[in-house]
């Protein structure tokens, strides 16, 4: 079983239950092919919500976290007719409950991307290395696992 977590943004992080992860660019194919290479039997998003506070801050926003949820949500939809994959959002307030020293040895558990095999363009396409969204992807993970 593959577990794979989700950190939706410009800047998107990822990292799977094996710890290997990594950053995405602002480019909605690159969750696609994410999807593609890994095939997860679950997938942890963090959700979006726009928040009144928050509003005046994303006038003119093309709002590219949900554009990229809304990707991650069709491939799982594609998923179900193969054997499917699970998905589940989680609220960005979740992070705060998760146990701190778990997490920082996950954080230190991470293996960049760019060190296994993986399809030669999404290859070519991924940021490099781990990024403080990739963290965040691995604080849903860690929650996820806490309660299941």
């Amino acid at each position: 079983m593959i577990v794979l977590a989700v950190d939706p943004g410009d800047h998107g992080g990822w990292v799977t239950d094996s710890l290997i992860g990594g950053t995405l660019p602002k480019d909605l194919l690159s969750y696609h092919e994410l999807m593609q290479v890994f095939k997860p039997d679950i997938l942890i998003v963090e959700s979006f919500r726009l928040f009144g506070s928050k509003a005046q801050s994303q006038t003119n926003s093309s709002f590219f976290t949900c554009e990229a949820i809304g990707v991650l949500k069709l491939e799982v939809l594609l998923m179900e007719g193969g054997g499917g994959c699970k998905l589940v959002l989680q609220a960005p307030s979740v992070k705060q409950y998760i146990n701190k020293t778990k997490y920082a040895d996950m954080q230190k558990s991470i293996m960049p991307c760019m060190e296994i095999p993986i399809h030669k363009d999404f290859q070519a396409r991924k940021k490099p290395g781990v990024s403080e969204h990739t963290y965040d992807a691995a604080a849903h993970l860690l929650y996820w696992q806490m309660n299941n």
